[in-house]
């Protein structure tokens, strides 16, 4: 057998190993209930068998797994599935998965189903509220690197220049002054304690007017946006992506705001009209603003904010699922648990799809 023949014929293996690989194992024909991954789901393939075995001990799982990894895997294992755990949610992939009971979506924001005619059988649940306290330690983060001005210190430190001037004087404490949070759900409500713990008076908009919550001074309903926007020292966006929140913050909410207040977003960029907020803050009309979120995610180069004084940026890793991953896998457990009993209740399930 000559060199040339081995080689080939090791290269013919490789290559039928490689078509092998990119077709996924079938599902079995049975009763288990079938279960379907995506990848990047806050955690491996492996994480997730792990868990899966820990929560199922024993010979017998009552299920059947399968990871997708690519569009082929998503193409042929989707149509058959009946439990599906992803991050994102289309009419064209509803279409191909007629066999759906539950759908999982291990994010918190799902703006996306909105236009999406959804089969009334199906169970729809999120991971709302699990990076909760992560946001809220990622907003006090940014409203003390925008009061200190993190952003000229860390500028100049990269130069290897000393100077306190622009920094000093804009320096105050935290104490006393208001935070005003759009939006009363997980996300805003894990603000209040760190917030309050900080001396900070916590006020509040959201639409449900009626919401008692501890540590928040006052609530404004739908039509208490300017006035909330008038009193606060810093405004965080939490609200989540809709029709009648896009742009909610654009030119005529940033004239509600005092010239010496900081504009925070970490819930969706089209909560924010970034042109008006650009112009807003090449005027000086604000203080500053902190987005860990955008429209655009990575911004192009003609981006209207790129360049703008008093901005910080975080590249939307505020809510970060990998951080949370035991926490999206318990919570999926418990479901899961749940679900096979048959009828038993769903954390976090929508009850309006």
């Amino acid at each position: 057998m000559t060199p040339l023949f081995v080689w080939a014929q090791e290269q013919l293996c490789d290559l039928l190993g490689r078509s092998a690989r990119r077709h996924p194992q079938a599902w079995e024909a049975g009763p288990k209930t079938r279960l379907l991954i995506e990848n990047g789901c806050g955690a491996s393939a492996e994480e997730w068998l792990s868990t899966l075995a820990q929560a199922f001990p024993g010979p017998e799982q009552p299920f059947q797994v399968r990871f997708v990894n690519n569009r082929l895997d998503r193409h042929q294992l989707l149509p058959e599935a009946q439990v599906y755990l992803t991050t994102h949610l289309c009419q064209r992939l509803l279409k191909r998965a007629p066999q759906l009971n539950w759908i999982h979506l291990a994010v918190g924001g799902v703006e996306f189903l909105e236009p999406l005619v959804i089969p009334a059988h199906v169970k729809i649940t999120t991971a709302a509220g699990l990076s909760a306290a992560g946001i809220a330690e990622h907003v006090i983060g940014l409203i003390i690197a925008l009061d200190r001005r993190f952003d000229l210190a860390f500028g100049r430190q990269r130069r290897g220049r000393w100077s306190q001037s622009g920094i000093l004087e804009h320096i105050h404490t935290l104490r006393g002054k208001t935070l005003g949070i759009l939006g009363m759900g997980h996300n805003g409500q894990a603000l209040i304690p760190p917030a309050r713990a900080l001396g900070m008076r916590v006020i509040g908009f959201d639409k449900r007017g009626n919401l008692r919550l501890d540590g928040l001074e006052k609530l404004y309903g739908a039509d208490g946006l300017p006035n909330l926007l008038r009193e606060s020292d810093f405004v965080v966006v939490c609200l989540p992506l809709s029709k009648e929140t896009h742009r909610i913050i654009g030119s005529e909410a940033l004239a509600w705001m005092r010239p010496s207040a900081y504009l925070i977003n970490v819930a969706r960029g089209g909560l924010v009209d970034e042109n008006a907020l650009a112009q807003a803050l090449r005027r000086r009309q604000i203080a500053g603003a902190a987005l860990d979120v955008l429209t655009v995610e990575p911004p192009p180069r003609s981006h209207p904010l790129r360049g703008c004084p008093n901005l910080l940026i975080t590249p939307h890793v505020a809510g970060n699922i990998y951080t949370f991953r035991k926490e999206i896998q318990q919570q999926f457990i418990e479901n899961l648990k749940a679900y096979l009993k048959r009828g038993e209740y769903l954390q976090s399930e929508l009850a309006f799809y």
